[in-house]
């Protein structure tokens, strides 16, 4: 992807979901988040929540809008998520709205992470703008998936491990069938690369696919 920047909406960003997983999930993923990190009245909690079911149902139409134009969709989301935060900062009080820009600003470099991977990918593998498209969600779903496993398996590093292998074997199932047959091979020495640079496989630093995905 071209962009380096933070083009996200808040429930989105906090809860690391997919743009286009089931509302109730990415939404109440989120809510659960904001009510424990900003102390949310019940007031307070419906307010958000409906904007949150507006944007979610807005991205969704934006994308369809602006299909097959990467860079349109993006700036889209980049104007919708001035407004939801906005909509969002004007229920909070001044100490919750506080808490609220240091949510996002701890949650930057996250992304930024994000993005930076779905770059490369998009750069070594030369990838069209559906392509990445396409890659960015799985992406963004197995980021998700590797999330709800650490908090599921927090007390497991076995079983946290084994979970995390099934879901990058499927993300690999699910990226090479975008791919074209000389893709596919850019994209297994990608990963052999990406593997050396884990920790105990002879690399200087940890990171790797996992890490960043």
């Amino acid at each position: 992807m071209k962009k380096l920047f933070f083009f996200v909406l808040i429930f989105l960003l906090i809860s690391g979901n997919v743009m286009f997983a089931q509302p109730s999930q990415s939404i109440e993923n989120t809510m659960a988040r904001l009510q424990s990190k900003l102390e949310l009245t019940p007031e307070q909690t419906q307010q958000i929540r409906t904007i949150l079911v507006n944007a979610e149902q807005e991205a969704q139409q934006l994308q369809e809008m602006n299909r097959g134009n990467r860079e349109a969709i993006l700036a889209a989301w980049q104007d919708q998520e001035e407004r939801v935060h906005q909509q969002i900062r004007n229920i909070l009080n001044p100490d919750q709205q506080k808490k609220f820009e240091e949510i996002k600003s701890s949650l930057v470099w996250r992304r930024m992470n994000f993005d930076k991977e779905v770059q490369r990918l998009k750069d070594r593998l030369h990838l069209n703008e559906e392509q990445a498209l396409q890659v960015q969600k799985i992406i963004e779903k197995t980021r998700t998936e590797m999330q709800n496993v650490r908090a599921r398996y927090s007390g497991d590093r076995y079983q946290m491990r084994n979970e995390m292998m099934k879901i990058i074997q499927e993300r690999d199932k699910e990226i090479e069938a975008l791919l074209t047959p000389e893709q596919r091979k850019e994209y297994e020495k990608y990963k052999s690369e990406r593997q050396q640079m884990m920790p105990g496989r002879g690399g200087r630093r940890g990171g790797g696919m996992m890490r960043n995905w």
